[in-house]
């Protein structure tokens, strides 16, 4: 399945559901395509729909009328190299820059991802760390410092200490934010581990569904882990609280990351 096919098929689904074979189709296009997952860009309105599920009739029509234009582009030769990574313009070009991640959550999220699937386990903390990588994370500071960081998380209450010490050279703090989540507003702290970003999110105990994910044990502790297309994802205990580590490292180098704490 090419571009074009996918396109089509995203503009099936704003009708109705795809049968299961079309979801797997258009899935497997999208895990791989390069284009498709770090080029494309989706306006305002496929943001609306994603997130706050809305569908009017009105909603649908637009997307319907700007993904077919989109088709009728590629038909014409408008958007050469769409199956590639190629560095031309967005096929869906931006009044306001939506996270590429929004994508991967139309169609693996709403509605192609089972229930109790890793990645609908993780949708909220994938699009904050993605905000990090697109640089449009809006930080409470932004700083190497952990107490100063700490410092500015301190509403929350107490914090596992461990979260603020730096015992290893390879990686640091970066800085804090708040995450939008179901529970509420959560703390969101940002890490460089050998040149990547690493998300930590700190969140109460059992937020997670987590029998999606592989449990294992490691230094004595049990750890809980999952992959989705575009990263890696370690949760663990620590203290009251229960964390989420969210990044493209390895999962060998995340858990080893995750295990600092």
């Amino acid at each position: 399945m090419n571009c074009r096919e996918v396109l089509a098929k995203l503009y099936d689904y704003l009708d109705s559901e795809l049968p299961s074979d079309e979801k797997h189709q258009v899935k497997s296009h999208l895990e791989v395509c390069t284009h498709c997952l770090e080029q494309y860009k989706l306006e305002e309105d496929f943001n609306k729909l994603i997130q706050q599920k809305v569908k009017s009739p009105a909603d649908i029509q637009n997307l319907k009328s700007k993904v077919l234009q989109e088709i009728e582009k590629i038909d014409r030769g408008d958007n050469k190299g769409a199956s590639s990574s190629s560095s031309g313009r967005s096929v869906f070009y931006l009044l306001a820059p939506i996270a590429a991640a929004a994508l991967i959550a139309l169609v693996l999220i709403n509605p192609f991802s089972p229930k109790g699937s890793v990645l609908e386990a993780v949708y909220p903390f994938a699009m904050e760390h993605n905000k990090c990588l697109d640089h449009v994370l809006q930080y409470l500071v932004k700083s190497q410092d952990p107490q100063v960081v700490q410092s500015a998380l301190a509403h929350f209450g107490s914090l596992p200490d461990d979260l603020f010490k730096i015992p290893q050279s390879d990686y640091q703090i970066e800085g804090a934010a708040l995450a939008h989540t179901d529970s509420g507003e959560k703390p969101h702290i940002d890490y460089d581990y050998s040149g990547t970003d690493v998300s930590i999110f700190v969140l109460d105990r059992d937020t997670i569904d987590k029998s999606a994910f592989r449990q294992l044990q490691h230094n004595g502790k049990t750890y809980y882990m999952g992959s989705c297309p575009k990263f890696h994802y370690v949760i663990w205990q620590c203290k009251n609280h229960e964390c989420i580590a969210v990044s493209k490292l390895g999962e060998d180098q995340l858990l080893g990351f995750a295990s600092t704490f």
